[in-house]
């Protein structure tokens, strides 16, 4: 009889010894492989998150550029007047309001404006001068010794020494006297509006043309639309912007300014943040990735040239000069007011006779 060979068992754990080996080997190179993953996939979350802040750092230096050196900011919308005016440090005139009626006001705003306060002096609480028309007319105010409250006033003028009324000229003194300076603060205000609000487009267009390829094509389409529409609203108000302007009207440009950086901050704002979201898809969209790219940036490039190259004067060219409420703050008749329209007369240069008879007859220059 043959004899059997004993098995002792050494294939059987030399195998398992094999495989607990491989086994030991896949393991550790699994971990391995997770732990690799865990810590780029950290690295892209700590990436991303930077990228993120780095992003809305960028974002907010843009849109906080037309409130950055203002002395009025956004809260200018939920204020009243007066506190405007407190805010940029100028005289509140409408406490004499009253006493003057609108078109008074306005003429003798704009005689304090053409430089006809003539030999102005001040003596305690008195105030003199020669106002120049087609006369010289004595003119005097008093006031209060603790407020600003008058006391007496005074004009040699037909309309105020035959009729009693207070007149233009009166109020060209009281203008010189307490509201001297305001039209160039508001003025300087206005200006640095204009000037922010043109250096946050000029910094947005900056940040899109260096990031082109993060929009789409509508995001591109639909700020080019309403920048454009901005762009049209503040050249008109800065076209407009003369020391003849009346006072009112300058704080209603200053306002609607405002309103313009405001609105147009947060309009860019939520355009800029759109840029993530289209770079997300870029970075996970590889079908066709250079020939999308490339398709966005010829359509952007267009849209961008097309606003760029736009002719302005061509807008402006049916736009009247001055609107209807600037034409009642003048205190125009209708007949006037068509006559500013047609650009045959400035608001502020209508001569006595143009005006009705039986209500400033003794209203002479």
């Amino acid at each position: 009889m043959a004899r059997r060979s004993k098995n002792d068992g050494t294939k059987e754990l030399a195998w398992m010894l094999t495989i607990m080996t491989v086994g030991i080997v896949l393991l550790v190179k699994w971990t391995i492989e997770a732990i690799v993953w865990i810590f780029k996939a950290i690295a892209k979350f700590i990436t991303w998150v930077s990228n993120k802040q780095e992003q809305k750092k960028k974002i907010n230096n843009i849109t906080a550029t037309p409130f950055t050196n203002n002395k009025i900011k956004e809260e200018i919308l939920n204020l009243p007047e007066p506190k405007v005016k407190e805010k940029l440090n100028i005289f509140d005139k409408s406490i004499y309001n009253e006493m003057f009626p609108i078109q008074i006001r306005s003429r003798g705003e704009n005689y304090f404006e053409e430089g006809k306060i003539k030999y102005y002096k001040q003596t305690d609480n008195k105030y003199t001068c020669i106002v120049k028309g087609s006369e010289d007319y004595k003119v005097s105010i008093l006031f209060d010794e603790n407020s600003d409250e008058i006391n007496e006033m005074n004009c040699t003028c037909p309309y105020y020494a035959d009729k009693n009324n207070n007149c233009k000229h009166i109020y060209a003194l009281l203008y010189k006297i307490k509201c001297s300076n305001n039209k160039e603060k508001i003025i300087e205000e206005i200006k640095e509006q204009l000037r922010g609000i043109k250096e946050m487009i000029n910094k947005t267009q900056q940040y899109i043309n260096s990031n082109m390829s993060h929009f789409s094509t509508n995001v591109i389409n639909d700020y080019n639309s309403y920048i454009h529409s901005y762009d049209y609203k503040y050249n008109i108000i800065e076209n407009k912007l003369s020391n003849k302007t009346l006072e009112d009207t300058l704080i209603k440009y200053l306002e609607e300014l405002v309103y313009i950086s405001s609105d147009l901050k947060h309009k860019i704002k939520k355009t800029l943040e759109n840029e993530q979201s289209v770079q997300q898809q870029v970075i996970h969209s590889n079908k066709n990735k250079d020939s999308k790219v490339g398709l966005t940036e010829v359509v952007a490039g267009i849209a961008i040239a097309d606003y760029l190259t736009r002719d302005k004067d061509d807008e402006y060219e049916n736009e009247s000069e001055y609107t209807e409420e600037e034409l009642d703050d003048y205190g125009l008749e209708d007949w006037q007011k068509d006559l500013v329209r047609k650009g045959e007369y400035n608001p502020w240069n209508f001569e006595e006779e143009d005006l009705e008879e039986d209500d400033y007859y003794y209203e002479d220059d």
